[in-house]
């Protein structure tokens, strides 16, 4: 079973446009989040060497969960929950155990993931979420943020700048002319879409555990992308770099992370 949402509509109206190819409605990042420069980094003394996994990219991204099946562990009406094991021994070195419980209530989407870390040694760690939603010539976002990562041509972060002029998150930015593809630090855990043309919004929040949030608007797309997560691009690395900002959380044997996204649509 595929452990991602295909869909979310109410009233004809598409809150997360449908899976379509590799374009899923969303999906979890589980063990990490983002990209890993060219899937090599380096933590306890053990170099780890990630295959990349959506070619041509050189890098490792987004971790295991949105390519690999989960198993359904109950499924009724509004309730769904969804486990993803991984063994020990591949690429990834560490075992853990990943779960996503989906909670439909009154049109609100909450969804709730867990990390576990089933290895005998620290494992670090990182989660989130992956939404797409709809383009539109009007579609506006505003977001508390304080900071950006600039990145270089390889996607990889440089450094944390003041936010460019035009994109005042906290504003209110429309997104019809914009290109971005970068992490925003200190988000304050939600933000608004705004679809003038449908006289609708959706308001998604998140746990405290997504300090950060990746804006995706790609040229000459109908889609943009708005992640919850926990870490930066290329937090590992930038953990044995003692890089500030990085996002990494280290877990203990049997030792857990866990958050939540609500994506809850309105109409005006």
């Amino acid at each position: 079973m595929v452990g991602y949402c295909t869909r979310l509509r109410d009233r004809e109206l598409h809150w997360l446009l449908p899976a379509r190819g590799e374009q899923l409605a969303a999906f979890p990042l589980v063990p990490f989040c983002s990209r890993i420069d060219e899937g090599r980094f380096t933590f306890a003394g053990r170099d780890v060497a990630l295959s990349p996994n959506l070619p041509p990219e050189p890098h490792a991204i987004h971790g295991h969960g949105w390519q690999n099946p989960w198993t359904l562990e109950y499924c009724d009406d509004t309730q769904a929950r969804l486990s993803f094991d991984y063994p020990s021994g591949g690429d990834w070195p560490w075992a853990y155990r990943a779960e996503q419980r989906f909670v439909l209530s009154d049109g609100v989407l909450k969804v709730e993931m867990v990390l576990i870390n089933l290895s005998h040694e620290p494992m670090p760690a990182g989660l989130g979420m992956h939404p797409y939603f709809a383009r539109t010539n009007g579609v506006e976002v505003l977001a508390g943020v304080g900071e950006m990562w600039e990145t270089d041509e390889r996607s990889m972060p440089t450094r944390r700048i003041p936010l460019p002029d035009g994109l005042e998150f906290a504003r209110g930015v429309r997104l019809n002319r914009q290109v971005i593809d970068n992490v925003f630090t200190d988000w304050v855990g939600n933000l608004v879409v705004r679809w003038p043309e449908w006289d609708a919004s959706m308001s998604l929040s998140a746990s405290g555990i997504f300090g950060h949030l990746v804006i995706y608007v790609p040229r000459g797309e109908d889609f943009f992308c708005l992640e919850p997560v926990s870490n930066v691009t290329d937090a590992f690395n930038m953990l044995s770099r003692r890089t500030a900002g990085h996002g990494v959380f280290v877990l203990e044997p049997d030792e857990q992370l866990d958050g939540h996204v609500t994506f809850k649509p309105d109409y005006r």
